[in-house]
């Protein structure tokens, strides 16, 4: 039902856009709606990948938290080193999966 209603309101907005000569601001609304998309995925995946290296480090294997030499860090630095491992996948990767489910979300 909310989605209808945004969709209703996205449709009311080009429309004034379009009537008032502002073509650019439907635009705009577009870049900054899928910018705002875009975070949320690369907050999603970057949560998935932190998740899975304190999994990892559970078991007593070594993850990529520990390659990043992140253990004794706060978390919200190991949350950063999380985020550019999934914004920017270091090529060649100083941040190497090291167990099986770290290599297979990394081919994902």
């Amino acid at each position: 039902l909310r989605l209808l209603k945004m969709s209703k309101f996205n449709m009311l907005l080009q429309e004034v856009a379009a009537s008032t000569g502002r073509q650019w601001l439907i635009l705009v609304m577009a870049i900054a709606n899928t910018s705002g998309l875009i975070l949320v995925v690369a907050h999603l995946l970057t949560c998935f990948w932190y998740w899975i290296g304190r999994s990892t480090e559970e078991q007593g294997r070594r993850s990529w938290i520990a390659e990043s030499f992140a253990l004794e860090v706060p978390g919200w630095i190991q949350y950063l080193h999380s985020l550019r491992f999934i914004l920017n996948n270091p090529s060649p990767p100083q941040i190497a999966p090291e167990s099986g489910t770290e290599r297979l979300v990394d081919v994902i």
